[in-house]
């Protein structure tokens, strides 16, 4: 999600894929030591609330599906 707003600041138009529920990983994460946005005793939750805020007011769109085939050649002319 971090990854996604920042390449959107930079005026890169992201693709994000999340399985199930957005961003699981965090919600059971008990410590983020590596997010410059996380504000010290702030509660992952809060901070999955507040990166899901920002998804949602820059517009960038979460596709909900599991990839099991990724091709990044897929689409290039040789």
């Amino acid at each position: 999600m971090a990854a996604a707003l920042q390449l959107h600041r930079f005026g890169i138009n992201p693709m994000l894929l999340e399985q199930g529920r957005q961003n699981s990983l965090l919600k059971n994460a008990w410590c983020v030591e590596n997010y410059l946005g996380n504000y010290p005793g702030e509660s992952e939750i809060k901070l999955l609330k507040r990166l899901q805020t920002h998804l949602a007011k820059n517009k960038i769109k979460t596709i909900k599906n599991r990839v099991e085939l990724f091709d990044y050649n897929a689409n290039k002319k040789l």
